[in-house]
């Protein structure tokens, strides 16, 4: 009985201990920043219904509430939680029926081993007469 707690206290520090790693290296590499100046992003954008994202960063910015954005002409980008809301508080289907998209304007900083941090949308534009793209 007493070997058989042991084995299970053991295995949980395991699990603990390599979760923390993960966690801390996820830290390392997706918030510290570049020295290089953050970058406007500016399109519209694309609206995807089903969007899994199963990657490493996918899985680190779920703990935080942060979500994956598309925009035309720009890499997926992170956003808040509160900003995906913006751009969603019309569903798209509804954006298709009435003619018009979203036109955004995202302002990412460069993260030192590469791609883009956390993403602030500073501008918000519809565009009448045009429907937005949207996939599954």
């Amino acid at each position: 009985m007493r070997s058989t707690f042991n084995i299970f206290r053991k295995t949980l520090l395991f699990f603990i201990a390599l979760f923390s790693l993960w966690f801390l290296l996820g830290l390392a590499m997706y918030r510290m920043p570049s020295s290089d100046a953050a970058r406007l992003f500016e399109g519209k954008m694309h609206y995807k219904f089903i969007d899994i994202d199963a990657t490493n960063r996918g899985h680190f910015e779920s703990f935080f509430d942060y979500s994956l954005v598309r925009i035309e002409g720009a890499p997926a980008l992170y956003i808040s939680g509160s900003d995906q809301k913006k751009l969603w508080a019309v569903d798209p289907r509804e954006m298709e029926y009435y003619k018009y998209t979203l036109k955004v304007k995202i302002l990412a900083p460069r993260l030192a081993f590469g791609e883009y941090g956390m993403s602030k949308v500073i501008g918000i534009e519809r565009v009448n007469g045009e429907t937005p793209n949207i996939s599954k």
